[in-house]
């Protein structure tokens, strides 16, 4: 599956404008283009569980709670504070089949 995905920090709604994104962009952690694995561990358990119910061409904002993120520890390279919500714009850019993936064929891989 290929996203892209923009991250933030929640920081609460804004007064009158509850729709309205939070804070900062964490740069490393947002991507015009990212291939990503469901269920390999690679990314953090919010966003392998949402990704499966998104269909391709959608876009989404996803509010993912810290036990889902990063938890208590944050990731203080990232610039994520322990016990920080994620505010997430993620579009599904492509989906591949299990068939179509490069990975196809080897036992170590994970769905795609």
């Amino acid at each position: 599956m290929t996203i892209r995905l923009v991250t933030r920090v929640y920081d609460g709604p804004k007064e009158g404008t509850p729709a309205e994104p939070s804070s900062t962009v964490i740069t490393g952690e947002s991507f015009d283009r990212f291939d990503v694995i469901i269920g390999d561990n690679d990314l953090y358990q919010g966003l392998d569980l949402m990704l499966p119910l998104m269909d391709k061409g959608e876009t989404a904002r996803l509010l993912i709670k810290s036990r889902f993120a990063y938890g208590a520890s944050g990731n203080k390279t990232l610039g994520i504070p322990a016990d920080s919500m994620l505010d997430l714009e993620v579009e599904i850019i492509d989906v591949l089949k299990y068939d179509d993936s490069p990975l196809a064929g080897n036992p170590l891989a994970g769905e795609c």
